[in-house]
Order: structure tokens, then sequence, then C-alpha cells
């Protein structure tokens, strides 16, 4: 085993390695005084002192520890490392190094492919044909030692969920798992703990910003049911990776993510990095007020279960600065009409407001808050006279409606003219609309909303929105 392998080896199979708790106060006393009792006996003939306070020590690292943790792991790694090849092996090699686990069942959650789940069982059972031992078992299963290890494709899930006496959950690139089918296996790893006490297992490198393991290295290291092992790049260094090969991928856009552990998303294709980069090179401070500027505001409504999107932007310098761009997760529809307020009232005036036209209630009341004329009919025959005429509505309206079924295309191709010429500034604080620019993916200019790529959406929308008040001239 190289060295992180056997971290991982004893994190599964020491309950105290990388799982330990401060003594309380009246733990501490309690060891302290057994230590000065086994001292006080060294001169007893009959007393073995030193094998004493050595079961001491073992007894102290056994008592301070999260006991919800025992036998739980989750692995951040880097790309290359073969954390899932050792994972299998040591799954066979539980099955036969006795008979502790026979007549128990081995779950192996894999992403949504079937291929993938048919590949890890093919691993399984190729580390046995060197001696000849074949399997006639279906391609997702093979039985060890009366041991029944089965890869189920995630969205196939329930079918786990009746297995009477599982002793291992192994959730394969768990980051990479659809967001809607997490919840569902977590609950079934979870409920099995008080009834089979199986090991749980999740490995995987990052995918994005608030996926599945993000989530769940997220929680307090108190209250999670996880140990952690996070191994980047490093590990492998002269092991698996030689120096020549870290140094060909070190340039690479995606060498953050998958080898040093960033929750980065997938890289997008809309944006250079280097025109990204030399946004957040402008300096300025966005708490600095600039009274007599130009004021341009984005707000995307949220639907279902997307977020609700604002970003405010200003006109100074000659250059488009980012002010606030936040996401709200299901507000209230008077608090973000209130959020609006607040932001006029900060900044003294809006000389404009883009909002996603399909949601008129939101909108609708803007202008009514605004004193302005709502009249659907009114608003968008005056906004058909403005595209006819090449001109802006902001000289008529404050409030501006964007319908993004016809307008999304040439949205994203202004946005993309701002940023690659450098008229945009982005204070290095705004993460998450940085983060959206960098994954964001498009074909022939139509943003992908799959979830897969494109992160914190609703931000992007809002920023595009924003920046509709500016043009080049």
């Amino acid at each position: 085993m190289f060295d992180y392998e056997r971290q991982i080896f004893h994190a599964l199979e020491r309950p105290e390695y990388l799982n330990k708790r401060l003594p309380t106060e009246e733990e501490e006393q309690i060891f302290k005084q057994l230590e000065i009792d086994a001292e006080g006996r060294r001169h007893e003939k009959k007393v073995n002192t030193k094998a004493t306070l050595e079961n001491l020590k073992q007894e102290r690292l056994r008592a301070f520890i999260h006991p919800q943790k025992v036998k739980h792991l989750a692995v951040l790694k880097a790309s290359g490392l073969g954390i899932t090849e050792f994972i299998l092996r040591w799954i066979a090699w539980k099955c036969l190094r006795n008979d502790e686990l026979k007549g128990s069942q081995i779950v192996i959650f894999t992403g949504p492919r079937l291929e993938l789940s048919i590949s890890l069982i093919n691993r399984i059972k190729g580390l046995f044909k060197p001696f000849n031992i074949v399997f006639t078992d279906k391609e997702t299963v093979c039985n060890l030692n009366g041991v029944r290890i089965e890869a189920f494709p995630s969205h196939h899930a329930d079918s786990a969920r009746g297995l009477p006496n599982i002793s291992v959950i192994f959730a394969d690139e768990f980051s990479f798992f659809p967001d809607h089918e997490v919840d569902n296996i977590m609950d079934i790893m979870l409920r099995n703990v008080p009834k089979s006490n199986p090991y749980l297992i999740a490995v995987s490198t990052p995918q994005k910003p608030n996926d599945a393991m993000d989530r769940l290295l997220k929680e307090p290291f108190e209250e999670s049911p996880f140990k952690r092992l996070p191994l980047d790049w490093t590990f492998g260094a002269g092991k698996i990776y030689s120096q020549e090969e870290i140094d060909k991928i070190k340039n690479s856009r995606s060498f953050e993510r998958e080898f040093c552990l960033k929750f980065k998303g997938l890289e997008g294709n809309v944006f250079s990095q280097l025109a990204i980069d030399n946004c957040q090179k402008i300096e300025y401070d966005p708490e600095q007020m600039v009274y007599g500027c130009k004021i341009s505001v984005g707000l995307d409504p949220s639907f279902g279960s997307s977020k609700y999107g604002v970003v405010v932007t200003r006109f100074v310098n000659g250059r488009i600065e980012v002010l606030e761009a936040e996401e709200y997760d299901r507000p209230e529809f008077q608090q973000m009409i209130d959020r609006v307020w607040e932001i006029k009232k900060k900044y003294g005036t809006l000389s404009t407001l883009y909002c996603d036209a399909a949601n008129p209630v939101v909108w609708q009341s803007l202008k009514k808050m605004m004193g302005e004329n709502s009249n659907d009919s009114y608003v968008f025959s005056r906004l058909a006279f403005y595209d006819k005429q090449g001109s802006s509505p902001s000289s008529e309206m404050r409030i501006i409606p964007v319908p993004f079924s016809i307008n999304h295309a040439k949205m994203l191709q202004h946005l993309k003219l701002l940023i690659d010429e450098g008229f945009i500034a982005i204070h290095p604080r705004f993460e998450k609309l940085i983060t959206s620019l960098r994954t964001a993916v498009a074909t022939e200019y139509k943003l992908d909303k799959s979830g897969k790529t494109t992160q914190h959406r609703d931000i992007f929308d809002a920023f595009r929105l924003a920046v509709q008040l500016y043009d080049k001239e």
C-alpha cells in the first residue's frame, strides 16, 4: 500500500483514526487520576506499569471519539490516485479474509449510467482472472464467499432499500450524482446504520460548488456521520504521478478542480479564464459610494426549485462595476420587493431595473412602486416601439421587463462583448458570480441550464439583465 492508501485502511478499520473529540473536564480528570494511580504502583513487583499505561492510552483513544463516525468515511480525492481501485480491493479482501461478512450484501452506488455499475463489478471480477476464476453472475453482481456484491446506478438506488443485511455501502464519484437522487442515496446509507451497522464510504473528485460531496463536507465535523480524508495530488507525487506529468497539467483549466480539490465546477466555453481574471484585477471598492453615476439592477425572480438572483452594477470611470451579486433560496414575494426598495435607498436612485418578463407579478409590482404605468399592453407596445427604433427604453422606463425567450442569445453576446473588451470590474468577493462565468456553457449562445455545467445560473441571468443598460459606445 502507498501511505495515503494506508490512511484509508486505518480510517475504515480503526474507530479512533481521524475521529478524535476533546474530552470533558470530568473525563480528563478521571484519566489523569488513573495515570497517577498506575504510576503510584510502579514499585509493586506484580504490576506491569508500562503495560497498564499503554492500556490506558488505548482506552483513552477509544473513549474520545465520535461514535457516529465509526466505519464511515468520505474521501475527497485528486483524479488518478487509484482510490476506487483500492476500495474495490478492500471490499474483496473483506469478503475473503474470513467468514464475518458471509450472508450479507455489499452495495455500490454509481452515477446514472448502467455502464459504470457494470465496469466496477468487472474490475472486482478481473482481480481473479489470473487465477482462472470465472463468475457466472449477471453483469452488475459478483458473489464472493457468500457475500453478494451488487452495483446500482443512482437512479435505481431504491432497488437497494429492501436488502436485509448490508455490510458495506460504497458511493463512487459521489459529487457527480444528480442532485435529485442524492437525498435518496443518503437516506439509504444512513437508515441501515441502526439496522446492520454497515461501512459507509463516499469517494469523489470535486465537481461543482454545492454538489453532493461539497455539501457533505460542509457539515459541522462534530455532527457529520463521516470521517473526512482529503487527498490532493501531492499525496501521489512520486508514486502515482511523476513530476513531468504534473508539470504538463498544472496549467490546464481543470487542474485546481481535478487535482487540488477545489469545488469550481466544470470549465465553461463562453468566457476565457484570462478575461474573467482581468475582470477581477480592476481595483475598486464596492462599499464606497459614488453619487451621480448610473445604477442598473438585474432581477431574475425564482421559479420552482431555482433561486432568486439579484445583481447591482454602476457605471463609473468608464467601466461597469459590480456592487452586489446575491441569490436567495425561495424568498417571500414581498421580501424581494422590499429588497429592491432597500437597494434604491442605499444608492440614492436606480437608473434601470431589468426583470425577467416571465414573472409579471414581480415587474408590475415594481412599476407600481416606482410610479410607472404597469399595464401589460402599454408596456410591451412601448418596448416594441423602442426595439423598432433601435434605441433603449431606459429613457422612458426604469422597470424594464425582458423576455428571455427571444432575447437570451443577444443578451449573452452582449455580456461576452463587455467582458472580453475589459469593460467590467468584478470584485473577487463575488465568488458565485465568478463561478457562474467560469462554468458557463452555451451552444450557439444558448446557455446550458441542465445543472451539469453553468453554476449559479440565477445570478448569471441577473447579471446579463443588469448590463443591458450599457452599450459599448
